[in-house]
């Protein structure tokens, strides 16, 4: 069922992955959406240290550093071994660019120097030679990690999204910070479970975007998500597993709920700013065994979510399948675009600004001394200066 949705749009998908752990998000991307059906032309932009890993996956591969993994190394680094390749990587990038401004291209990256170095090298060539503008889907780091790291995102943010002169694009953020229910477990498995969901995550989105919706009041043209995702700016990338099957009580925690809880817990917007967001393009799988039907609770739950969503409408979409692809449980896999500054991106410009400080001293060999001030002096030369005016 799904081959044949993908075969009758014909939709034809071009990722760049950049960096380790793009490379590794964008290869899962690449097979989900080849389960579905979809055409899929892809380049990776790493290190050859990472090259041997995804052969199979990608049509091109260009390394452009011989002797790093890309991971926490120096943005400017990334950036002036990107622009050292740009012939290499130009050759490859008209392989995968797609001529009809219907089909989708997509940068995926991570948050080390190659990932976000390339990416940034990536935007100015795409735009100015072939006047393309993707979105990015990439990952914030945790409070914890590497000062470099916050200092590379901070700056990637900065450039693409708060820069008067930016081109435009969309971020999605995917936010690895734990929620309170993971609190307990360790950080690698929470960053790990983030990294293994986006793909999946994604193709669902994709795929809910060409099937049928609950009412004709939503829309089912596949342009609503393109259209959300291409809204310039931040957005937040939502992946849950909804708890429950039909014969429990999902209802007890509301679909609606569920969405507003799920970007409050990472992004800390209040609960007003998740439904004043401008865009929003949500598919719910509920799966119901046996029955291709959607069961009344997630019918009734869709249209109070649109009620919620005030001065625009988002697009919603409502899967009813028993495919095995989907597991056992409902899904929401989600983007919300046009949202306020999230305080987890002022928290990374926060951590930044104060790293980037340290890194200065250490690269440059500065003395972090607090110089004294003699106060008396500078009153007598204050007076001293009065008296000559």
């Amino acid at each position: 069922m799904f081959r044949r949705i993908f075969d009758r749009h014909k939709l034809q998908v071009a990722i760049i992955a950049c960096g380790d752990t793009g490379q590794e998000m964008g290869a899962e991307m690449i097979r989900s959406l080849k389960k579905f059906g979809a055409n899929v032309k892809a380049l990776s932009i790493t290190s050859s240290l990472e090259m041997h890993n995804k052969k199979d996956v990608f049509n091109q591969i260009v390394s452009i550093d011989d002797n790093h993994d890309g991971f926490a190394k120096k943005l400017d680094d990334g950036i002036q071994a990107t622009r050292k390749n740009i012939p290499q990587i130009d050759e490859a990038l008209r392989k995968i660019v797609p001529d009809n401004k219907e089909d989708l291209m997509l940068i995926v990256t991570g948050a080390g120097g190659t990932g976000l170095g390339s990416t940034l090298v990536l935007v100015d060539h795409l735009y100015e030679k072939y006047r393309k503008v993707p979105p990015i889907i990439t990952l914030l780091p945790e409070t914890f990690e590497n000062s470099r790291v916050q200092y590379n995102i901070s700056t990637f943010l900065y450039d693409l999204v708060f820069k008067p002169e930016n081109r435009g694009n969309s971020v999605l953020l995917l936010d690895n910070k734990p929620h309170f229910k993971e609190m307990s477990q360790p950080f690698s498995d929470v960053s790990r479970k983030r990294i293994d969901s986006t793909p999946s995550a994604f193709a669902d989105l994709l795929f809910g975007s060409f099937e049928e919706s609950v009412s004709e009041e939503f829309d089912a043209k596949v342009s609503d998500l393109f259209e959300v995702i291409h809204t310039p700016g931040l957005s937040v990338f939502i992946s849950e597993e909804l708890a429950g099957t039909q014969n429990d009580d999902i209802d007890s925690s509301r679909i609606s709920d569920v969405i507003a809880e799920s970007v409050m817990s990472t992004t800390s917007l209040s609960r007003d700013q998740v439904f004043d967001a401008k865009n929003a393009f949500i598919t719910l799988f509920n799966i119901d065994e046996g029955e291709e039907r959607l069961s009344f609770q997630t019918e009734f739950e869709a249209r109070k979510l649109s009620r919620l969503f005030k001065e625009t409408h988002p697009f919603i979409k409502i899967v009813s399948s028993d495919d095995k692809n989907f597991g056992k449980s409902p899904k929401l896999r989600g983007i919300l675009t046009g949202l306020a500054l999230p305080n987890r991106v002022l928290q990374v410009m926060r951590i930044a600004r104060r790293s980037r400080k340290q890194i200065m001293i250490k690269e440059h060999n500065l003395m972090n001394d607090a110089i004294p001030l003699d106060i008396d002096k500078i009153s007598r030369l204050e007076d001293k200066l009065r008296g000559i005016e």
